[in-house]
């Protein structure tokens, strides 16, 4: 799935590649667009680099943060969690380290971009 964040809500999901590519640019390219695309773990990496590089040639998403998934920053402690858990934490956790990487990009509350590290980073 791919969550479209604007200040930490999400405004819209995307469940496929093509309707990613169809969607996404229109509403970067906004005035009220967001500031945050989550992709998640159900594309591949050559789908999320071409959905990426489809909305820069199509939208003017200068200050885009994209937030792809990042397997380093799942810790070992995350994954003995998750499997005690038999994977019913998972989602919990995956949705914490998404809003951890918000944070730690400028995208907060309030309306403001400034702070705001536009790019391609990890969660």
């Amino acid at each position: 799935m791919i969550a479209i964040f604007s200040r930490k809500t999400v405004i819209h999901t995307c469940n496929d590649i093509d309707s990613a590519k169809s969607t996404l640019p229109s509403l970067l390219s906004s005035s009220t667009g967001p500031i945050a695309v989550v992709i998640g773990k159900g594309f591949y990496e050559s789908e999320m680099q071409e959905i990426i590089e489809h909305c820069k040639a199509e939208a003017s998403s200068a200050k885009t943060v994209w937030l792809l998934p990042d397997d380093d920053k799942f810790t070992a402690y995350m994954k003995v969690k998750a499997v005690a858990s038999a994977g019913t934490m998972l989602p919990g956790m995956i949705a914490e380290r998404a809003a951890a990487a918000l944070r730690e990009n400028g995208v907060v509350g309030g309306g403001s971009l400034e702070g705001v590290k536009s790019g391609v980073h990890g969660f």
